[in-house]
Protein backbone atom coordinates (compact mmCIF):
# COMPACT_ATOMS: atom_id res chain seq x y z
CA UNK A 1 0.00 0.00 0.00
CA UNK A 2 2.99 2.59 0.51
CA UNK A 3 4.55 1.66 -3.21
CA UNK A 4 0.90 2.84 -4.22
CA UNK A 5 0.44 5.64 -2.26
CA UNK A 6 3.77 7.57 -2.37
CA UNK A 7 6.00 6.10 -5.03
CA UNK A 8 5.39 7.95 -8.55
CA UNK A 9 5.71 4.95 -11.53
CA UNK A 10 8.42 7.32 -13.16
CA UNK A 11 10.51 10.30 -12.38
CA UNK A 12 9.67 13.90 -13.02
CA UNK A 13 12.58 14.52 -15.46
CA UNK A 14 14.31 11.49 -16.94
CA UNK A 15 17.91 10.17 -15.13
CA UNK A 16 19.56 10.98 -18.73
CA UNK A 17 19.38 12.18 -21.96
CA UNK A 18 19.60 8.49 -23.21
CA UNK A 19 16.54 7.58 -21.16
CA UNK A 20 14.51 10.75 -22.61
CA UNK A 21 15.44 9.25 -26.12
CA UNK A 22 14.91 5.42 -25.45
CA UNK A 23 12.47 4.07 -27.79
CA UNK A 24 8.53 3.14 -26.37
CA UNK A 25 8.40 -0.42 -24.88
CA UNK A 26 7.11 -2.03 -28.32
CA UNK A 27 7.88 -5.44 -26.56
CA UNK A 28 6.96 -7.28 -29.89
CA UNK A 29 8.65 -5.66 -32.51
CA UNK A 30 11.82 -4.74 -29.95
CA UNK A 31 12.56 -8.10 -29.01
CA UNK A 32 12.47 -9.18 -32.75
CA UNK A 33 14.87 -6.81 -33.57
CA UNK A 34 16.85 -8.07 -31.10
CA UNK A 35 17.12 -11.40 -31.74
CA UNK A 36 17.71 -10.02 -35.25
CA UNK A 37 21.07 -9.02 -33.71
CA UNK A 38 24.02 -11.37 -34.02
CA UNK A 39 26.04 -8.75 -31.13
CA UNK A 40 22.96 -9.18 -28.94
CA UNK A 41 22.80 -12.43 -29.38
CA UNK A 42 25.98 -13.63 -28.32
CA UNK A 43 25.62 -11.46 -24.80
CA UNK A 44 22.68 -13.66 -24.37
CA UNK A 45 24.25 -16.56 -24.75
CA UNK A 46 27.29 -15.54 -22.53
CA UNK A 47 24.76 -13.97 -20.16
CA UNK A 48 22.51 -17.45 -19.94
CA UNK A 49 25.67 -19.82 -19.68
CA UNK A 50 27.27 -17.60 -16.90
CA UNK A 51 23.80 -17.21 -14.44
CA UNK A 52 22.66 -20.08 -15.71
CA UNK A 53 25.47 -21.90 -13.86
CA UNK A 54 25.17 -19.60 -10.91
CA UNK A 55 21.62 -20.84 -10.66
CA UNK A 56 22.50 -23.85 -10.54
CA UNK A 57 24.92 -23.64 -8.58
CA UNK A 58 22.49 -22.44 -5.93
CA UNK A 59 20.34 -25.27 -6.27
CA UNK A 60 22.99 -28.55 -5.74
CA UNK A 61 25.51 -27.00 -3.56
CA UNK A 62 23.62 -28.57 -0.93
CA UNK A 63 23.66 -31.98 -2.78
CA UNK A 64 26.49 -31.95 -3.47
CA UNK A 65 27.88 -31.07 -0.34
CA UNK A 66 26.18 -34.16 1.07
CA UNK A 67 27.12 -37.07 -1.65
CA UNK A 68 30.91 -35.50 -0.49
CA UNK A 69 30.39 -36.50 2.91
CA UNK A 70 29.51 -32.70 4.28
CA UNK A 71 26.66 -32.38 6.40
CA UNK A 72 23.62 -30.17 6.21
CA UNK A 73 25.19 -27.28 8.52
CA UNK A 74 28.45 -27.36 6.26
CA UNK A 75 26.50 -26.97 3.18
CA UNK A 76 24.48 -24.01 4.52
CA UNK A 77 27.85 -22.20 5.20
CA UNK A 78 28.71 -23.07 1.76
CA UNK A 79 26.38 -21.16 0.16
CA UNK A 80 26.41 -18.29 2.95
CA UNK A 81 29.86 -18.29 1.69
CA UNK A 82 28.79 -18.23 -2.24
CA UNK A 83 26.43 -14.85 -1.40
CA UNK A 84 28.96 -13.25 0.08
CA UNK A 85 31.45 -13.95 -2.71
CA UNK A 86 28.70 -13.08 -4.76
CA UNK A 87 28.39 -9.66 -3.60
CA UNK A 88 32.01 -8.55 -3.47
CA UNK A 89 32.55 -9.48 -7.04
CA UNK A 90 29.34 -7.27 -7.65
CA UNK A 91 30.95 -4.45 -6.26
CA UNK A 92 34.49 -4.58 -7.10
CA UNK A 93 33.82 -5.44 -10.96
CA UNK A 94 29.92 -3.23 -11.20
CA UNK A 95 32.29 -0.39 -9.90
CA UNK A 96 34.70 -0.75 -12.12
CA UNK A 97 32.67 -0.48 -14.87
CA UNK A 98 30.90 2.42 -13.64
CA UNK A 99 34.66 4.18 -13.40
CA UNK A 100 36.07 2.30 -16.77
CA UNK A 101 33.09 1.70 -19.14
CA UNK A 102 34.91 -1.48 -19.94
CA UNK A 103 32.19 -3.87 -20.36
CA UNK A 104 33.65 -6.85 -22.37
CA UNK A 105 36.93 -6.66 -20.01
CA UNK A 106 34.82 -7.23 -17.44
CA UNK A 107 32.60 -10.19 -18.78
CA UNK A 108 35.61 -11.42 -19.53
CA UNK A 109 37.01 -11.79 -15.95
CA UNK A 110 33.71 -13.01 -14.86
CA UNK A 111 33.93 -16.06 -17.71
CA UNK A 112 37.52 -16.70 -16.23
CA UNK A 113 35.95 -17.46 -12.69
CA UNK A 114 33.00 -19.22 -14.03
CA UNK A 115 35.53 -21.54 -15.12
CA UNK A 116 38.08 -21.98 -12.37
CA UNK A 117 36.16 -21.42 -9.25
CA UNK A 118 34.09 -24.56 -10.18
CA UNK A 119 37.81 -26.21 -10.72
CA UNK A 120 38.50 -24.60 -7.13
CA UNK A 121 35.34 -26.05 -5.27
CA UNK A 122 35.87 -29.13 -7.26
CA UNK A 123 39.55 -29.78 -5.49
CA UNK A 124 38.54 -28.54 -2.53
CA UNK A 125 35.61 -30.86 -1.96
CA UNK A 126 37.85 -34.13 -2.11
CA UNK A 127 39.61 -32.44 1.00
CA UNK A 128 37.17 -33.82 3.33
CA UNK A 129 37.90 -30.40 5.47
CA UNK A 130 35.42 -27.08 5.76
CA UNK A 131 38.10 -23.95 4.71
CA UNK A 132 39.13 -24.92 1.36
CA UNK A 133 34.98 -25.29 0.36
CA UNK A 134 34.19 -21.99 1.73
CA UNK A 135 37.29 -20.70 -0.47
CA UNK A 136 36.33 -22.37 -3.59
CA UNK A 137 32.30 -21.43 -3.05
CA UNK A 138 33.56 -17.43 -2.33
CA UNK A 139 36.04 -17.31 -5.74
CA UNK A 140 33.20 -19.12 -7.87
CA UNK A 141 30.49 -16.81 -6.34
CA UNK A 142 32.47 -13.95 -7.98
CA UNK A 143 30.20 -15.06 -11.32
CA UNK A 144 27.23 -13.65 -9.93
CA UNK A 145 29.66 -10.46 -10.71
CA UNK A 146 27.76 -11.41 -14.36
CA UNK A 147 24.10 -10.06 -13.14
CA UNK A 148 25.02 -6.05 -13.21
CA UNK A 149 27.80 -5.87 -15.77
CA UNK A 150 25.47 -8.12 -18.39
CA UNK A 151 22.13 -6.42 -17.42
CA UNK A 152 24.09 -3.04 -17.99
CA UNK A 153 26.05 -4.07 -21.07
CA UNK A 154 22.78 -4.77 -22.57
CA UNK A 155 21.26 -1.78 -22.35
CA UNK A 156 24.24 -0.04 -24.55
CA UNK A 157 24.48 -2.72 -26.88
CA UNK A 158 20.49 -2.15 -27.26
CA UNK A 159 20.28 1.22 -27.02
CA UNK A 160 17.67 2.76 -28.03
CA UNK A 161 15.29 0.13 -27.44
CA UNK A 162 14.19 0.17 -23.57
CA UNK A 163 16.11 -1.62 -20.78
CA UNK A 164 12.93 -4.13 -19.87
CA UNK A 165 13.31 -5.84 -22.98
CA UNK A 166 16.90 -6.33 -23.43
CA UNK A 167 16.82 -7.35 -19.85
CA UNK A 168 14.02 -9.44 -20.18
CA UNK A 169 16.40 -11.43 -22.68
CA UNK A 170 18.97 -11.95 -21.18
CA UNK A 171 17.15 -12.70 -17.87
CA UNK A 172 14.96 -15.88 -20.29
CA UNK A 173 18.30 -17.34 -21.69
CA UNK A 174 19.35 -17.36 -17.72
CA UNK A 175 16.20 -18.83 -16.83
CA UNK A 176 16.36 -21.56 -19.56
CA UNK A 177 19.92 -22.53 -18.81
CA UNK A 178 19.75 -22.32 -15.46
CA UNK A 179 16.49 -24.99 -15.43
CA UNK A 180 18.14 -27.80 -18.07
CA UNK A 181 21.91 -27.35 -16.09
CA UNK A 182 19.44 -28.50 -12.82
CA UNK A 183 18.02 -31.31 -14.10
CA UNK A 184 20.89 -32.11 -15.96
CA UNK A 185 23.18 -31.76 -12.76
CA UNK A 186 20.77 -33.29 -10.54
CA UNK A 187 20.45 -36.24 -12.41
CA UNK A 188 23.96 -36.62 -13.02
CA UNK A 189 24.52 -37.04 -8.97
CA UNK A 190 21.82 -38.96 -8.07
CA UNK A 191 22.48 -42.05 -10.51
CA UNK A 192 25.63 -41.99 -10.21
CA UNK A 193 26.86 -40.83 -6.42
CA UNK A 194 30.15 -39.02 -6.05
CA UNK A 195 30.88 -40.05 -9.87
CA UNK A 196 27.86 -38.02 -10.72
CA UNK A 197 29.44 -34.83 -8.65
CA UNK A 198 32.90 -34.94 -11.03
CA UNK A 199 31.15 -35.50 -13.75
CA UNK A 200 28.49 -32.66 -13.60
CA UNK A 201 31.40 -30.21 -12.67
CA UNK A 202 33.56 -30.84 -15.49
CA UNK A 203 30.61 -30.52 -17.55
CA UNK A 204 29.42 -27.16 -16.01
CA UNK A 205 33.36 -26.16 -16.49
CA UNK A 206 33.08 -27.23 -19.93
CA UNK A 207 30.03 -25.20 -20.50
CA UNK A 208 31.20 -21.57 -18.84
CA UNK A 209 34.08 -22.46 -21.50
CA UNK A 210 31.85 -22.21 -24.04
CA UNK A 211 30.25 -19.06 -22.50
CA UNK A 212 34.00 -17.31 -22.80
CA UNK A 213 33.87 -18.17 -26.25
CA UNK A 214 30.78 -16.08 -26.87
CA UNK A 215 32.29 -13.17 -24.77
CA UNK A 216 35.27 -12.65 -26.54
CA UNK A 217 33.35 -12.80 -29.88
CA UNK A 218 31.21 -9.37 -29.13
CA UNK A 219 31.81 -6.31 -30.32
CA UNK A 220 31.95 -3.92 -27.44
CA UNK A 221 29.52 -1.24 -28.98
CA UNK A 222 28.64 1.03 -26.48
CA UNK A 223 25.55 2.91 -28.10
CA UNK A 224 24.06 4.84 -25.16
CA UNK A 225 27.80 5.69 -24.12
CA UNK A 226 28.07 6.99 -27.34
CA UNK A 227 24.92 9.02 -27.55
CA UNK A 228 26.02 10.61 -24.28
CA UNK A 229 29.11 11.85 -25.80
CA UNK A 230 27.79 13.00 -28.84
CA UNK A 231 24.82 14.79 -26.39
CA UNK A 232 27.22 16.46 -24.68
CA UNK A 233 29.55 17.89 -27.58
CA UNK A 234 27.09 18.94 -29.71
CA UNK A 235 25.76 23.17 -28.88
CA UNK A 236 22.69 22.95 -26.83
CA UNK A 237 20.78 26.05 -28.83
CA UNK A 238 22.43 25.18 -32.10
CA UNK A 239 22.79 21.63 -32.80
CA UNK A 240 19.94 19.82 -30.34
CA UNK A 241 17.47 22.12 -30.25
CA UNK A 242 17.28 22.45 -34.38
CA UNK A 243 17.53 18.71 -34.58
CA UNK A 244 14.72 18.09 -31.80
CA UNK A 245 12.68 20.75 -33.52
CA UNK A 246 12.61 18.84 -36.50
CA UNK A 247 11.47 15.43 -35.02
CA UNK A 248 8.54 17.18 -33.48
CA UNK A 249 7.47 18.96 -36.97
CA UNK A 250 8.03 15.73 -38.41
CA UNK A 251 5.30 14.02 -35.69
CA UNK A 252 2.89 17.02 -36.36
CA UNK A 253 3.13 16.42 -39.98
CA UNK A 254 3.16 12.77 -40.81
CA UNK A 255 2.14 11.41 -37.69
CA UNK A 256 5.11 9.61 -36.72
CA UNK A 257 5.67 6.67 -34.34
CA UNK A 258 8.05 7.44 -30.68
CA UNK A 259 9.58 4.74 -31.61
CA UNK A 260 10.74 6.57 -35.25
CA UNK A 261 11.75 9.42 -33.27
CA UNK A 262 13.66 8.57 -30.36
CA UNK A 263 15.97 6.36 -33.66
CA UNK A 264 15.55 9.94 -35.55
CA UNK A 265 16.99 11.70 -32.86
CA UNK A 266 20.04 8.94 -31.75
CA UNK A 267 21.22 8.90 -35.66
CA UNK A 268 21.06 12.56 -36.06
CA UNK A 269 23.18 12.75 -32.94
CA UNK A 270 25.46 10.33 -33.90
CA UNK A 271 26.42 12.15 -37.07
Amino acid sequence: MLLLVFFREKPKSAPSAATETQQAANVLENTKKLLRDGNFMKLMLAFGIIFGQVNTYGTIVGILANKMGYSDDDASVFGAVFIVGGIVGSAILGTYVELKRKYKTAMIIVAIFAIFGPIALLGSLYTGEVWPVCLGAFILGFDLAILPVGIDFGVELTYPVAEPVSTGLLMSAAQIFGILLVITCTVLISEYDRKGCLFSQIGLIIIACVGLVFVIAQKEDLKRLNFEKALASKDEGSKVAPQTATVLTCHETSNVSEDDQAQFLYQSLKK
